[in-house]
């Protein structure tokens, strides 16, 4: 485990130096359009309201772990792209 990584490891979240990070919600919005999706469908997937999701991308709040592995399963998301859009 990194000692000076982040605290939570999905959305919005503190690191142990106090920084923020966010999900990288660029690469989420052109994974979402590449798939010819919406936040509609995508807060369907891992049953959220579409406006909890909005908020999850927008870092207000954390993507549980069950939540990404659903959106990135419903995504189809590489590893690497897993890791590049949640971990920080």
């Amino acid at each position: 485990m990194n000692t000076t990584g982040v605290l939570y490891i999905y959305g919005q979240a503190k690191t142990w130096k106090g920084e923020k990070n966010m999900v990288k919600k660029n690469l989420i919005r052109a994974k979402i359009a590449e798939k010819e999706s919406n936040y509609i469908k995508c807060a369907e997937a891992i049953g959220v309201s579409t406006t909890t999701f909005s908020s999850k991308i927008n870092g207000h709040t954390l993507f549980t772990i069950n939540q990404a592995k659903l959106l990135s399963h419903y995504l189809e998301l590489t590893l690497n792209e897993m890791r590049d859009i949640f971990l920080m």
